[in-house]
């Protein structure tokens, strides 16, 4: 089954200055991206379109997270643990945007061409080009949540238990202070509530429908902690710690959930499969270093998965058997991996790059 299979380079985006870190669909055919330099980045579906600086902050860029769907929202977790929160304007007529020239380089033999880890020698910044674009973001707020990085966002619907409405938006981020917190995107410093921190860092979050108002976090050495959300007002707000789950031993730096289904990914190189109630019914010895990419494809029928030992590989998500094995996919280290589509992955990396790989049959 694996002989069937390829994955192969499409297209190499070069717009980044330094390590990028994560990436997020924008709901209508491309993506956003953001890293080190502070920036975010937009992109546009297809070969041919250019990234579009779109808002930019003083510190590195963990994660993002995108809310609505044509990303009327984009959030940003920094380093600091602050959070930088940007609201969509849009125009009726073309505007100067800041523009990043895109090279595409389209011969997978250029992965072994020589570049500097640590930034794209071809990068240009061009201001001056008009771009037919609508799409321009203006700072809502920025707001130390954390005090130390934010690794993660998930919106939940609290109107189902707190007394707000269902339009008003609430997330929950967590942070390499070891705490969880739920707030109001309108009003993060009065809406705002943090979980006691438990020792160790915080690095994902799933609060997918199945768990009601409750939320489960991975972190520190193998550990799920499952919280519930309590009361009826933001006053009476209460985290209660219901249970812990036993993932490995180290780190868990990736968890995905797709139907009925866990994917963990982290520090030990190893993939775990567990069904809802985190029963783990598969391991797998994944990679050579730590897991740091982790995403099913839209119907669950793949997994893929991106290392600090710089591959990407794909598994069949149900036998756990691999089914393409990519080496010196990147430069460095493979931050995150999203799919565009269900034969489309996009992929970041230490080293400022954006890949789109393209399943063959």
């Amino acid at each position: 089954m694996s002989s069937k299979l390829n994955l192969l380079l499409e297209n190499r985006f070069l717009g980044h200055k330094q390590a990028v870190y994560d990436l997020q669909l924008d709901g209508f055919g491309g993506w956003y991206s953001a890293g080190s330099e502070g920036w975010i980045v937009h992109w546009q579906g297809g070969t041919e379109s250019n990234g579009v600086l779109i808002a930019q902050t003083g510190e590195p860029i963990y994660c993002i997270y995108v809310l609505g769907n044509k990303s009327e929202y984009i959030l940003a977790g920094g380093q600091s643990g602050m959070v930088y929160a940007f609201r969509r304007i849009v125009k009726s007529s073309p505007t100067n945007l800041e523009r990043i020239q895109l090279n595409t380089l389209t011969s997978e033999d250029l992965l072994s061409s020589e570049s500097n880890s640590t930034g794209n020698p071809d990068f240009k910044l061009n201001s001056a080009n008009e771009i037919n674009e609508d799409l321009k973001f203006e700072k809502m707020w920025e707001h130390k949540i954390h005090d130390k990085g934010v690794f993660d966002f998930f919106e939940i619907s609290t109107h189902l238990f707190l007394n707000n409405k269902p339009d008003q938006k609430s997330i929950v981020s967590c942070s390499a202070d070891g705490s969880v917190a739920l707030w109001d995107l309108e009003n993060p410093v009065k809406h705002q509530k943090k979980s006691s921190s438990i020792p160790g860092s915080l690095r994902c979050i799933d609060a997918n429908s199945n768990l009601g108002n409750c939320i489960r976090v991975g972190g520190h050495l193998g550990k799920i902690f499952e919280w519930e959300i309590l009361g009826s007002s933001w006053e009476d707000v209460e985290w209660t710690l219901k249970q812990e789950f036993n993932v490995g031993k180290n780190t868990i730096f990736q968890m995905v959930h797709h139907q009925n289904g866990y994917a963990f990914g982290g520090r030990d190189a190893k993939i775990w499969l567990a069904d809802d109630h985190i029963n783990i019914r598969n391991q797998i010895d994944a990679h050579w270093f730590s897991i740091h990419a982790l995403a099913f494809s839209p119907q669950g029928n793949y997994l893929v998965s991106g290392s600090m030992d710089k591959s990407i590989r794909l598994w069949n998500a149900v036998s756990g058997e691999i089914l393409v094995h990519k080496e010196l996919a990147h430069r460095s280290s493979v931050n995150q991996i999203i799919w565009l589509d269900s034969e489309t992955l996009i992929s970041c990396s230490d080293d400022a790059q954006i890949i789109s790989w393209k399943i063959i049959h």
